[in-house]
Parts: C-alpha cells; structure tokens; sequence
C-alpha cells in the first residue's frame, strides 16, 4: 500500500473485497498533479536482471547487481559477468529500492517469505505480470512528481566527476563518498569552481578535502568550462540549479545563529528533564527549523523529527524563539513544504553511516564522530562493521579493545559462537546488565577486522 502509486482509497477497499472502481479524487495519490510517465523500460531491466539471477534473492542483492555493486558476495556469485550487471546505475539505491516495491505494489513482481534458520526473509519472483512486461504485452507507467521529473537528467560534467571521484575511490580503497559525497559534485556542477576559494564554498568541501583532492577537481572543471565555452559570470543570472540534478533535494541552510539560540534552549530543557539534548530534539531538527522558520504548529509538523509529543512540549517556545528572531533581524520567511522532496542540509545529502565512516577517514576521534553526528559509540561501530561485511578494508583505526574486559570478550564470543553476531540484540539478552551494547560491536568488530 505505501509504495501504490494509484488511488489509496480504491486499494484499501479492494483488498478488503469491496468493490471500488472509481478514483476518489481526495487522497495524495489521486491529487498528485505529477506526470504519468512510461517505465516499461526500467521494469524489463528489473525483471531481466531477476531472470538472469537464476533463484530468488532479497531486494537489496538485486539492487547491488543493478547499480554494478564490488559487494563480495555479489562477485562471489559471478554476478558481474552478467548483462544487467550495473544497467541502472543512474538509480541511486533509495531510489532503485522505491521503484522495485512499486512494482511489487502494482503485482508486476511478487513477494516471497523463506523461513531460514535465522527467522522469515523475503525474496522477489517473477510471475505472469513480469513475463507480460518482458514481452511487451503490457505497459508499466506509474505518475512521477513533476519536482522529480529531472531526477536522471544526463550530466556530461557531473558524469567526469563521479568517474575521477570513482578512480580515486580504488586508488585509496574507499567508498565514494568518503571522497565527495553526491550533492557535493552536483554543487560543483552547477558552481563551476576552479580555485581554493571557490572549492572552499562547496558544501562538504574542507581543508583537509580540499588539499587531498581538490586540485585534481578543478583541472576537469576548468578543462569542461573551456571546451564548452561557458561564461561563469552569467551564472547569476540563471535561475536555480543550471544543472536540473538538484531537483529532487529540499535544500535547507541552517541559520547559525539561530540555531545556536535553539541549542541554549534545547540544553536548558535537557537539564531539566534529566536526559541528553538530543534526547530533546536531534541537531539536524535544531538546524532544519533554523533555516526554514516555522511559525505555527502546522509548519513546525513538516519538520524531521518533531513529532505530535514533542510539539505539545517544545513547539509553543520554539515558535516564540523564532518569531523573537525573524523580527529582530527583520526577517520575512517565505515558508515552502517539504512534500516527497529528499532534506538536505547545508548540502549534505549523505545518510549518518556515510557522514561517520568520512569523517573516521580523516583521522576523525570516534568520540568526535558520536558528538557530531549525536549518535552512540556502539552504532558508529555498527556502520563500521557493516562497512568491512560488504568487502571494503578501512584506512582508521579505533582503539577497541578500550571498550570491554578479556572476562566480557569472553562472553560475548561464547554468545556469538551460539547465536551468531548478526542481530547483537540476542547477544545482549543473555549477557549480564553490565556488559554495554558497544563492548559488544567492539568484539564483533574486532573479529572482522582479524579475519
């Protein structure tokens, strides 16, 4: 139902059995003023692709062949050699992940649960619907947001970048985001920087970036500039991205100040309640509500992370403090929705694994990390683990062996032994209250990283 992309009233019904044929006009799908836009092609890439795979597999092992993944199982299994190996790189992994539960939503795939010695998992079939598609019998359209129409537009320029980011990336044996992260090459796209000053400016772009990398951005940006002959000085003068890759990014720029003033605000109630500030609300709501400024509850409600609860404790004051500040500084905000548009703040459009695993990479302290991104000592762990899972080596090293006692190492590597280490909540059940979740992650880490 989530993924449908027709009338959610029609579905609901159906499938209760009450006949309903009409649309009824009234629900977000139905008042979606987006375009109905052909994707047989994209479906038959999908459904060819399962085909080739031979068996079943989970979503996640189908995108990984998609968009060309290096994920060791993935080369394990000899499916690189395959012809839809990488087809729908263009695809971002959120993206591709969206588009394939559609078409299970819309039954031109199916869904199968496998009980395996670990619980129930589900796998992806093809049935009649994907035989169809593949044969051309039936058309796959679904109705695309008009906001995420350019969403794959063709880049020549960011194209080059992505490449050099790509060989760099092999060069030092890290992801591509420990590089530069998407929307930061998309900003360089539509910028055009060709010096220190101008790189400085790009959102995700620092002095240790810069010097590591810089130079070599540049030489194709300028390269690019002179064969296309393109006049930065008029740049100004076009409105919004020159690229159209942006489109689908609400972008966000945190006002410092206000956002300091929310931070003395939401440390008074920490102390008052008792709990950490994050506790109170997280700073990516913090950052997000300073450059948006919302002024009554209904705006405050289109903000990550506040939720009914919290804007029956917190809303009236932070609406105070914002209201105090806009007129201070004499502000006028021109309040825009979020609507399916992707958050990004001051241009980082990274998810927190891939922000904590970049900064690790520049000799970042783990307790920076946890501080900056305000999460735990035992999830940074996590995304380091899952890091190493899919064949990747790290560059860092993190002093593990801080965080337990030999008597705890030896439990938990008696649990895992028993249980396995892939869900550490289980583990964590059978240790005594004492044993943290991140002694655990170090001694599953530990292990990984010893192999």
């Amino acid at each position: 139902l989530v993924y449908s992309n027709t009338c959610y009233r029609k579905s609901i019904l159906n499938y209760f059995g009450e006949p309903f044929l009409e649309d009824c006009n009234n629900c977000s799908n139905c008042l979606n003023e987006g375009e109905v836009v052909d994707k047989t092609l994209d479906a038959q890439k999908v459904i060819s692709c399962i085909a080739r795979m031979k068996r079943s597999f989970g979503a996640t092992m189908i995108i990984d062949v998609l968009r060309g993944s290096k994920n060791k199982k993935v080369l394990d299994l000899g499916f690189n050699t395959l012809t839809t190996y990488g087809i729908m790189k263009n695809y971002s992994n959120e993206d591709l992940k969206t588009f394939i539960n559609t078409l299970v939503s819309h039954g031109f795939l199916d869904v199968v649960e496998n009980i395996g010695p670990r619980g129930s998992f589900p796998t992806i079939k093809l049935n009649e619907q994907s035989l169809k598609v593949i044969k051309q019998e039936i058309k796959v359209e679904f109705k695309e947001d008009k906001v995420t129409k350019s969403r794959y537009v063709e880049n020549e320029l960011y194209e080059m970048l992505v490449s050099l980011r790509s060989e760099i990336a092999k060069e030092e044996g890290v992801a591509p985001y420990m590089v530069f992260g998407d929307a930061t090459l998309k900003n360089m796209t539509s910028s055009y920087p060709i010096n220190k000053e101008e790189m400085l400016n790009i959102s995700g772009v620092g002095e240790i970036k810069y010097e590591k990398y810089g130079k070599k951005f540049e030489e194709i940006i300028e390269k690019y500039i002179k064969e296309k002959n393109i006049d930065k000085s008029k740049l100004d003068k076009v409105s919004g991205n020159t690229t159209g890759l942006n489109s689908e990014y609400f972008n966000v720029t945190t006002d410092k100040k206000l956002y300091e003033r929310l931070r003395e605000y939401r440390l008074s109630v920490s102390k008052l309640e008792g709990v950490l500030p994050y506790m109170v609300l997280s700073s990516n709501s913090l950052k997000e509500i300073s450059g948006r400024y919302p002024l009554d509850e209904e705006q405050l409600k289109d903000i990550g992370g506040v939720g009914p609860v919290k804007i029956n404790k917190y809303g009236e004051d932070i609406i105070n403090i914002v209201k105090e500040y806009i007129k201070e500084n004499n502000i006028t905000p021109k309040w825009e929705e979020k609507k399916r548009l992707k958050l990004v703040i001051d241009g980082d459009s990274r998810k927190n694994e891939e922000i904590a695993l970049d900064l690790l990479n520049q000799n970042k302290d783990i307790n920076e990390v946890v501080d900056e991104l305000e999460i735990s000592v035992s999830t940074v762990l996590g995304y380091v683990c899952d890091y190493i899972k899919l064949g990747n080596n790290i560059n860092f090293d993190i002093d593990l062996k801080c965080m337990y006692t030999e008597n705890e190492k030896e439990m938990i590597l008696d649990a895992i032994n028993r249980f396995g280490d892939e869900k550490v909540s289980v583990i964590k059940k059978v240790m005594p209250d004492y044993v943290k979740y991140e002694s655990i992650r170090a001694v599953i880490l530990e292990r990984y990283l010893n192999k």
